[in-house]
């Protein structure tokens, strides 16, 4: 059991031991950037049934971790990250995470990855042992990292499961602890579960990717819709709708995810600033800033405005 808080120390001193407390929990030194202000954090520490569970709170701006743990494969964690104050950004495999309060991340902690922060930010951390979450060799992991929303359906189970283990992690005896231990792997692997599949299932349902690289060619008509997109390819209506029947989209909330990963790429990208974010709205398809304003951030948990800050 570890509580730590540099509440009492000057903020040089206290940043050093914060960073001594993290490199000692994860075994490995990550490279920080910290804000301007005064450096205050705090770490509380539980092992669960095996299970680290780790509450974060800090002002740092960045934080990139490029190497291995110092363990071996049979070693290898997955990190459950669950967002309770304040907003994050996770860049992994070349895919960016945004967090908002009460969404969760799952990420190997074996590849590469940053995490930015948007001003004081509270998470909370369990560390899980891959073997246990049927992911595949030990050497391969997770080719990405997962995001979902904790406040409905299996998110929501996974968030209210860590939340009661964390808090009550001091009470429970050993079998209730590798019980608990074992429901939040348990739900986390169905979290991995639906998330691959709904990944998987776009690629089965068009396997020739005729549809989506007719979509993708012309995201930035605001005229965009299933009849031209059917006659362009020499489908029916009926079967171009067919087509997504197995995935977790339709044919217009496809064309809107893949606008709004367009304008996701621009607004991270230094190159794009002289474009307004209206600007670039209106470039990949959308015909209403604040329709777009409102779909961005119910689809990435911040607003376009932010994430540009946050980039920036």
């Amino acid at each position: 059991m570890v509580d730590f808080t540099t509440a009492t120390m000057h903020p040089d001193e206290g940043r050093e031991a914060w960073l001594d407390q993290l490199a000692a929990l994860c075994g490995r030194r990550a490279a920080m950037q910290f804000a301007p202000e005064p450096f205050s954090g705090s770490i509380q520490h539980r092992e669960v049934g095996g299970i680290s569970i780790c509450r974060f709170s800090h002002n740092v701006r960045q934080i990139e971790q490029n190497k291995q743990p110092q363990n071996d494969d049979r070693s290898r964690y997955l990190m459950m990250i669950m967002q309770l104050k304040g907003r994050s950004m996770i860049t992994q495999s070349a895919n960016d995470i945004a967090l908002a309060a009460g969404e969760i991340a799952i990420i190997d902690s074996f590849r590469p990855f940053v995490t930015r922060f948007d001003g004081s930010i509270t998470q909370m951390i369990a560390y899980l042992p891959a073997a246990e979450l049927a992911i595949g060799p030990a050497s391969s992991g997770l080719a990405r990292p997962y995001r979902m929303s904790g406040r409905e359906g299996i998110g929501a189970l996974a968030r209210s499961t860590l939340l009661a283990i964390a808090k009550s992690a001091d009470q429970l005896a050993d079998d209730d602890a590798d019980h608990a231990r074992q429901m939040l792997t348990g739900v986390v692997r169905r979290l991995i579960d639906r998330n691959r599949r709904s990944v998987v299932s776009i690629e089965q349902a068009l396997p020739d990717r005729r549809i989506r690289a007719f979509i993708e060619a012309r995201l930035a008509d605001p005229e965009l819709c299933p009849i031209q997109i059917a006659s362009g390819c020499g489908v029916s209506l009926r079967r171009l709708h067919r087509s997504f029947s197995d995935t977790e989209w339709s044919v217009c909330s496809w064309i809107r995810h893949r606008r709004l990963e367009q304008c996701r790429k621009d607004l991270l990208d230094p190159s794009q600033d002289r474009l307004t974010i209206t600007q670039i709205a209106f470039r990949w398809g959308f015909n209403d800033a604040a329709h777009f304003s409102r779909s961005f951030r119910d689809a990435y948990g911040t607003a376009p405005r932010d994430l540009r800050q946050h980039a920036a």
